[in-house]
């Protein structure tokens, strides 16, 4: 059974009917304001915490990141997540590249690069680092995982990029065994997809996915939601949004995912963490 990690925003902390134990994903453009990382932590309640490092965001907002790898360090440092991305340079079509990193090939090695300086930090860090396999072509994703393999960045946990746009199931099923079985002959042994969409038609693909994340828990992709709010596809209102994670929940249970793990029980009523958003500007415990 695949694990599944639900992408949050920082904001949703104050939401009440959010389960104990829920797995999530959280990303540093939640906690970026443009200035500097915002004072929010995951929630005391949840489960296993991944923290990605949101290039697909960043990128298109900002055509490079605006924090350096050190920046997201100390990010790591204080949110003390299980899981934490290295800071990848997707590869989709859509993508900007305003940077300057036209070719995928030069986008995989930035994303190698920035790997191994994150990795400078890894004994300092919390939790554990997990590379970013970057491609969009089956080649691509080879090429990625030969440069970590040279670069001795092979871990036993990697994570894939670039897959939360595709729609076809007959490439994602061609994708999939083909990436897994080069990383497996590196010597990784789990792998994660980031965004792979949720559909019965990956079931048998399982065995090749260890963890995947989805952020789409409020969109109303159910006709019947979708037809009580008068057509709308984003619910407003914590009633609306405790109907629109509900269902999103059994979609979860039908596909076989757990998405809870055990954690300390959250005591009747409790909120998570819910202090103002606002810049904070914290001592940084790794150097500049």
């Amino acid at each position: 059974m695949s694990l599944f990690f639900l992408g949050l925003n920082p904001r949703w902390q104050m939401y009440k009917f959010l389960p104990s134990g829920l797995n999530v994903m959280f990303s540093a453009a939640g906690f970026w304001d443009g200035y500097g990382w915002r004072r929010k932590r995951f929630p005391r309640w949840a489960g296993l915490r991944w923290l990605d490092c949101g290039g697909f965001t960043m990128l298109n907002k900002y055509g490079d990141y605006p924090f350096s790898v050190v920046n997201y360090a100390n990010l790591v440092a204080r949110l003390k997540p299980n899981y934490y991305a290295t800071m990848d340079y997707p590869c989709e079509p859509e993508i900007s590249r305003s940077l300057g990193l036209m070719s995928n090939r030069e986008r995989i090695r930035a994303t190698v690069e920035n790997a191994l300086r994150l990795a400078e930090w890894e004994s300092q860090l919390p939790g554990r680092l997990v590379p970013v396999i970057q491609g969009y072509e089956l080649e691509e994703y080879e090429y990625c995982i030969r440069l970590y393999r040279q670069a001795g960045m092979i871990r036993e946990y990697m994570a894939v990029g670039s897959m939360c746009r595709r729609i076809s199931t007959e490439e994602i099923r061609r994708l999939i065994p083909g990436i897994y079985r080069a990383a497996r002959q590196a010597g990784c042994e789990r792998l994660h997809f980031f965004g792979l969409k949720l559909s019965p038609d990956l079931i048998p693909l399982g065995k090749y996915i260890w963890s995947r994340d989805s952020a789409v828990a409020l969109d109303a992709y159910d006709a019947e939601l979708r037809k009580r709010r008068g057509g709308r596809r984003w619910p407003r209102g914590q009633a609306e949004k405790r109907t629109a994670l509900s269902a999103f929940l059994r979609r979860l249970d039908d596909l076989g995912l757990r998405y809870t793990s055990p954690t300390a029980p959250r005591a009747a009523g409790e909120a998570p963490d819910v202090r103002r958003y606002r810049c904070y500007r914290y001592p940084l415990p790794i150097g500049e």
